[in-house]
């Protein structure tokens, strides 16, 4: 085993440490997350994601009625004939 490789497996050893410490705590990401950052900028971001979402709404509202539009014109077209010529 080289040197590179020694190193390697002992980050490795240690960064499994480090997820295993990691994953034993409790979660308290909510709270944490309220101390970053002012109850105004949760509110526009939260109202920002509604917009987006809206926006994705109107989207797809958009083109249902044109695929709903599109199948109603195709019901109503003339059928076509054919007229042998002699």
């Amino acid at each position: 085993m080289n040197d590179k490789t020694r190193d390697q497996a002992a980050r490795i050893r240690e960064l499994e440490e480090r997820l295993s410490q990691l994953e034993a705590r409790p979660v308290r990401s909510a709270g944490w997350l309220r101390t970053l950052m002012p109850a105004e900028a949760s509110r526009h971001f939260r109202a920002a994601g509604r917009e987006q979402l809206l926006g994705m709404r109107a989207l797809v509202d958009f083109w249902i009625k044109r695929f709903e539009e599109s199948d109603a014109k195709s019901t109503s077209r003339a059928v076509r004939e054919e007229i042998s010529i002699e």
